[in-house]
This record gives C-alpha cells, structure tokens and sequence, in this order.
C-alpha cells in the first residue's frame, strides 16, 4: 500500500532528524511509530494479526 501525506516544513524537519537519530528512514520510522500506537490502543501486537509471528526480531 502506498499512502501519501502533507506534514508541515517543523514537523516534517522533526520527523527526519528522529529517525535519522535511530538510524532509520522517515517511512520506517513513521511505520513503527503507527504501529506502536495501535498495538497501545488495542493492548495486542498488529503483527500477531498479521502473520501469526510474535518472535519479530525488529521489536
């Protein structure tokens, strides 16, 4: 899926300099930021919906 946005030039800036802070892309770093969400909001793993896999090595 390939979803696009507008973020705001601050917000935007912010968003860059904390993912290249851990390291990762924007898209990765918005991905797990999504992710953590959900998974807060619905107290289960989305991964566990997803492909039944809950050793993910990325956690």
């Amino acid at each position: 899926m390939h979803i696009q946005t507008r973020l705001d030039p601050p917000l935007f800036n912010a968003l860059r300099e904390a993912a290249d802070q851990k390291g990762v892309s924007l898209s990765e770093y918005l991905r797990k930021l999504v992710e953590q969400d959900l998974e807060s909001r619905n107290g289960k793993r989305i991964s566990e919906e997803r492909d039944g896999n809950l050793d993910r090595a990325d956690n």
